[in-house]
């Protein structure tokens, strides 16, 4: 690579700097927004209007189990329009079931079952989520690869005699 072509090249710099801000603007999770009186992510694991999955494990047998689901919304409320069916996992104690949140907030499952069993687990729901995040810095990436590579035939093709 001719002189001033690689990383101290402002061209060189410019992708890289891109590469970074996207790290820090859309893929760190502490970026924080107000949502009424709560102070919470914007950008978080899971993303809106988009289906989470999750998974239970039932107390005791889970021909006895019956678990009960009920879906929390963003303001901690009870939201009767999600009516999640648990389906057992073979003839394993795991029941899947999933629900798609529509506003951005901390959703929260809480399953029940006749055996004693009591679990709650919360999602943190944002406008931008994990896969979104990592799908951006992955084309990003490829535009700095294509960048080094155009840089790189130049290098190969201008001046006179240098080592490549």
């Amino acid at each position: 690579m001719s002189p001033g072509l690689g990383p101290g090249n402002r061209r060189f710099k410019s992708c890289h700097s891109d590469y970074q801000d996207v790290i820090q603007k859309e893929a760190h999770i502490s970026i924080i927004a107000n949502v009424g009186e709560t102070t919470m992510a914007k950008e978080a694991i899971y993303e809106v209007n988009q289906p989470i999955k999750f998974k239970y494990r039932c107390n005791g047998d889970p021909a006895t189990a019956n678990p009960v689901v009920e879906i929390l919304d963003e303001t901690g409320v009870v939201d009767p329009i999600f009516v999640v069916v648990l389906t057992q996992i073979g003839a394993s104690r795991l029941f899947k079931g999933e629900f798609t949140p529509d506003a951005v907030g901390v959703w929260s499952v809480h399953v029940t079952d006749s055996n004693g069993g009591d679990q709650v687990k919360d999602f943190a729901v944002g406008s931008i989520g994990v896969q979104t995040m990592a799908e951006a810095i992955v084309t990003i990436d490829g535009k700095c690869d294509t960048l080094s590579s155009k840089v790189d035939d130049i290098a190969a093709d201008s001046g006179g005699a240098h080592f490549a």
